[in-house]
């Protein structure tokens, strides 16, 4: 597998290079005669281009062959490339398809074949097309049983890696905690840049306190980030939110797009998606519901989080989470969906903000 070239774009793949990255992922000689090329997630996914390759074999392949394949490759623009590396994305998001994928118990796709070159960090995934699974609509928000399955699948996966002992060692070296730069440093820079016109943009709908958060928010990233002293900690996916998730007939959920993944607390990701993924209306019905599902997932798996680090961690998030509307200032907000997505991040956070009884940490409370 280290012996095949990394492609610099998909005009790169041919054939030979598909049946080789085929053959290196099932462990056995296929011969791709020729595929078609499809571009999807235009318009979502920033950080990494994507393209369904549908796939004629020469010959019979086997069962276990794909018929089609999703390929993600960098994105070519030399600035969003720079910040890819600043973060790591690529490396992080091969390192845990190589490395971590097969441990967990939160379905992700398939991996036929993953690499990525540190000096140019160029990468290629090639992964299971999971288009078959029904997608979510972040902006429509997130039915309850949906909700339910994915706080459960979450904290399995939580509960999988809890205080793992490489999580405080050399062992996971490409992972890093949410805390550590340039994580922070990103929000100092992404708030200075985007939160007038954020504010300016929601327009009354922002409510003085949680403007008054936007306001501190950068300077307290860090901290908010840190796992607290005594605290548990676990692999977060990072951006846990209904644009990354699948699901099948029976609520099985499948998780995509692993290059924020961080070590963190399970709050964190839990406050991530109900604060981003759940209308305010959905929150405030089945919030305990959500609550109930997840720490008793956990237990079922022999996890305890006491309740009270639980809420302290979650409330710490949702003041952070104000970060991600802010930075999604950077859509293009010309385009419907993406202004849509904006407002109604910002409304999911303020309202979740105030509403789960965040602001009793912040500053001055």
């Amino acid at each position: 597998m280290s012996g095949l070239a990394i492609p610099i774009s998909i005009d790169d793949i041919d054939p030979p290079w598909l049946g080789a990255a085929l053959s290196s992922g099932l462990g056995g000689e296929v011969a791709v005669e020729s595929f078609t090329v499809d571009t999807i997630g235009t318009g979502i996914g920033l950080m990494g281009l994507l393209y369904r390759l549908t796939i004629t074999y020469g010959g019979d392949p086997g069962p276990a062959a794909p018929s089609s394949v999703v390929v993600k490759l960098p994105v070519l623009i030399d600035a969003t490339r720079a910040v890819a590396l600043a973060y790591r994305f690529y490396e992080k998001e091969v390192a845990f398809y190589r490395e971590l994928a097969a441990e967990t118990p939160l379905r992700t796709p398939e991996v036929y074949f993953a690499a990525h070159d540190l000096d140019s960090d160029d990468f290629v995934l090639v992964l299971e097309d999971v288009g078959h699974l029904r997608a979510a609509d972040q902006v429509a928000g997130c039915e309850r049983d949906d909700a339910i399955a994915a706080v459960s699948a979450l904290a399995r996966h939580h509960a999988k890696f809890w205080n793992d002992p490489r999580l405080h060692g050399d062992d996971l070296a490409w992972l890093p905690f949410g805390s550590d730069a340039p994580i922070p440093e990103g929000v100092v820079q992404g708030f200075a840049a985007a939160w007038e016109p954020f504010v300016e943009f929601i327009g009354p709908d922002l409510s003085p306190e949680v403007k008054a958060v936007g306001d501190w928010l950068p300077g307290a990233a860090r901290d908010l980030l840190s796992v607290p002293e005594g605290g548990a900690v676990t692999i977060a996916h990072g951006d846990f939110r209904l644009d990354n998730l699948f699901f099948d007939g029976g609520r099985t959920v499948t998780a995509l797009d692993w290059q924020i993944t961080t070590k963190n607390v399970g709050g964190y990701d839990f406050a991530y998606f109900v604060s981003q993924s759940l209308s305010a209306d959905d929150r405030r019905r089945y919030l305990d519901d959500l609550v109930a599902a997840y720490l008793g997932s956990l237990s079922a798996e022999g996890i305890v989080y006491p309740h009270e680090q639980f809420w302290n961690d979650v409330r710490r998030t949702l003041l952070f989470c104000l970060a991600y509307p802010v930075q999604a200032m950077s859509l293009d907000l010309t385009d419907p969906r993406s202004a849509a997505l904006v407002r109604e991040m910002a409304h999911r956070a303020a309202t979740a903000i105030i509403e789960m009884g965040a602001l009793a940490l912040a500053p001055g409370a």
